[in-house]
């Protein structure tokens, strides 16, 4: 469990040793996280704008892996709002 507001330091830290079940697209950096983020959203974008027969048939694995893939993304952006966010306004 994430405390309610980390410093930058602690971010860092945390960023430095991730524990196992670390959301792969939380970055070290703001930055990072928004890029990986776009890329996943670019990814999910070429999957589901124009399948090749109007369908998008995924096996129940692929289902899954879209479903981890929404939540990575929701959590990393939830991060960034909640845990990183106030850093960023401290800063300019």
């Amino acid at each position: 469990m994430i405390p309610d507001k980390l410093r930058t330091t602690d971010i860092k830290a945390l960023l430095a040793n991730p524990p196992p079940n670390h959301n792969p697209l939380i970055g070290t950096l703001h930055a990072d996280t928004l890029i990986n983020i776009y890329d996943s959203l670019s990814t999910l974008q070429e999957l589901t704008v124009s399948p090749p027969n109007g369908e998008l048939n995924l096996s129940p694995a692929s289902s899954t892996g879209l479903y981890f893939l929404l939540c990575c993304i929701k959590n990393a952006l939830k991060f960034e709002i909640d845990y990183r966010a106030s850093d960023l306004n401290d800063e300019h």
